[in-house]
Parts: structure tokens; sequence; C-alpha cells
């Protein structure tokens, strides 16, 4: 499957031709449900889980990622792509590449400076609950919404060992 007709949507291993650094990265773990948002800091040394939005609808959740996002200077959009264990993407992974072809039709003006690319997030949401399961339940951690920020923090530092 092609990668997208926007120019904003580049590779991962090519992201760093397009953007400045020091600059804050973020990561998308999108979900029929929620939005789990990670940040790292400017010189991408350490990376934070932020929050988790629930989704609505589209303007709904662009509004969202919007105040989620405001004030930080994000220069790039790392969005977790779900592989297939073999490599393929299943219906989770075309429904993610739909979600941000959707994102990017609607060009919302705190992205226009933004690159995105897409990171492969095999395991992300077992590796997060493997980091929260001495602090909380599956149950509570999904309930809370921290399942899924950490899902996120856990796909931007896997893509950092590619992009740094």
């Amino acid at each position: 499957m092609p990668l997208s007709i926007h120019p904003k949507l580049v590779l991962l291993h090519d992201l760093t031709n397009y953007i400045k650094r020091p600059c804050r990265l973020a990561a998308l773990d999108i979900g029929r449900k929620t939005i789990g948002i990670a940040l790292t800091t400017p010189d991408w040394q350490m990376v934070t889980p932020l929050t988790t939005l629930h989704r609505k609808t589209l303007p709904y959740d662009i509004k969202a990622l919007e105040k989620a996002l405001h004030g930080f200077d994000i220069q790039a959009i790392l969005v977790g792509l779900p592989i297939n264990m073999d490599d393929t993407e299943g219906p989770q992974a075309i429904y993610v590449r739909e979600v941000i072809d959707a994102l990017l039709t609607e060009t919302p003006a705190f992205l226009k400076n933004c690159y995105f690319s897409f990171a492969d997030e095999r395991l992300s949401t077992s590796g997060a609950e493997n980091t929260l399961q001495d602090h909380m339940s599956r149950f509570d951690a999904k309930a809370s919404g921290a399942l899924d920020a950490v899902a996120a923090q856990y796909i931007l530092e896997r893509a950092l060992k590619i992009v740094s």
C-alpha cells in the first residue's frame, strides 16, 4: 500500500531530513476509541506519556489533539502502525492509515509545520502492560487511559532508535 499523497507524510528513516533539531516529537497510538499521546524532550533524550484522548468524531478528535499538543512546538508526529507479526497490514493498520489520511486532508492549522511518519507498533501494548504491571492492573490501566499513553511512549522510544 502506498504511503500517502500527502507531502507531510515521510518515511521514518528519512524524518531527520525534514526537521530541525532540537525539537519535540510526538507519538500517537490510534485506536477506535482512544488516542494515546507521548512526547520527547527537545533533545530527544526522554520520552514521556502525555495523555489519552477519548475519540468521538474527526472534528472533535482534531480539536482534542490541538488542545493536547498546544504549546509543545511539535515538528513531527510518529503514528503507531499495527503491523502483523508476519509483516502484513491488517484491518487495524488500514484504519490507522485512513485516520491519518483524513487528518492530513483536513490540514488543521496547528499541524501545518508538522511532518508525519508511521512507526511499527508491534507489541507496544504488551510493552506498555509490562511497564505498568507493578503499578496497576491491565483493566485499571486501560480504564484510566494510562495504557494507551504508555503504548505511545513505547512506540516513540522504539522509533527514536531508527531516527537518532
